[in-house]
């Protein structure tokens, strides 16, 4: 029986702000696994410009993305669209995707993170769901108006999620893959419309829900956090460093407004990662307000 191929998916597209977070966060996978699972980035733009030869080394395979994964039909440039194609970007036959603001912690790695997933064909980070067949059921997601969305979609039933898409698991299959085309769908032609933008345009997280209802699949928990992220889970779980390291396979930096408590304890993981593994200069946080033209506003 031939082994099934395990690999680790990271995007980064445009700023060179993503391809130095994407070095770091391939610095602390090859080390807390000691290198046995592969790393494929995906880039475009300038991402790459900021990274030594020592750090591209970081990754096992580098790919242009595709143009039409990133633009829409009217030529719009959306990088959140990319998220909506990582079943056709891996390589692998399971496949967990991180964004790249995030850091791995030491104690629990991402290999336990497949062998813990491996019963499964898809889960994805969420803190939350509600019952859209609920008498009580009320409108306070985050991203469109709920009651539209039972409107236009024509549910009568299933769990409209909360999700975060900085950690997403997944198995080449069947119903994996037309989950995946649903998702495109949504994500190109909207129904409803958005009560936020995101990055300029509507959230890929967004088209996740809407193609978990379609399709009956869902995360196999609820809240499901392998990730530790300070924005929700500092006030519910606490800021103790041992919790995290118990409870989480990784650090999240995502936002656009980072705590300063929090950039330093991810400037501290990035540099012992990166002295571990002789890479020089790791790359240290900033505010994405800073660097980001998009954010600015969000």
């Amino acid at each position: 029986m031939t082994k099934k191929s395990r690999g680790i998916l990271l995007i980064a597209l445009g700023n060179p702000y993503y391809g130095q977070l994407a070095a770091n966060l391939a610095a602390s996978i090859k080390y807390t696994t000691n290198g046995n699972l592969p790393i494929h980035l995906v880039w475009a733009e300038d991402s790459l410009n900021h990274l030594t030869p020592q750090k591209m080394e970081l990754f096992d395979e580098v790919q242009e993305c595709p143009h039409e994964m990133y633009h829409r039909e009217d030529g719009k440039r959306v990088y959140v669209k990319t998220k909506t194609y990582i079943y056709d970007l891996s390589k692998y036959d399971e496949t967990i995707f991180l964004d790249v603001d995030v850091i791995m912690l030491s104690r629990n790695t991402l290999e336990m993170a497949f062998d813990n997933l491996n019963d499964l064909d898809f889960t994805m980070e969420c803190r939350g769901k509600r019952n859209i067949a609920s008498d009580d059921f009320v409108d306070d997601y985050l991203w469109a108006n709920a009651h539209d969305i039972k409107r236009e979609y024509g549910f009568k039933e299933g769990e409209l999620y909360s999700l975060h898409s900085e950690f997403i698991y997944f198995k080449k299959c069947k119903k994996v893959a037309a989950y995946f085309e649903t998702v495109k769908e949504v994500f190109a032609n909207p129904r409803v419309k958005m009560k936020h933008v995101f990055d300029g345009d509507i959230p890929d997280e967004f088209a996740f829900a809407i193609a978990m209802i379609k399709h009956q699949m869902y995360p196999h928990k609820c809240p499901y956090r392998p990730l530790y992220w300070y924005l929700t889970d500092a006030a519910k779980i606490g800021t103790s460093k041992e919790k995290m390291l118990n409870n989480h396979y990784g650090y999240s930096v995502g936002g656009n407004a980072t705590p300063s408590a929090v950039r330093k304890t991810y400037n501290q993981l990035a540099s012992a990662y990166s002295m571990k593994l002789g890479v020089q200069y790791p790359f240290k946080i900033v505010q994405k307000r800073q660097v980001l033209h998009s954010r600015k506003s969000m």
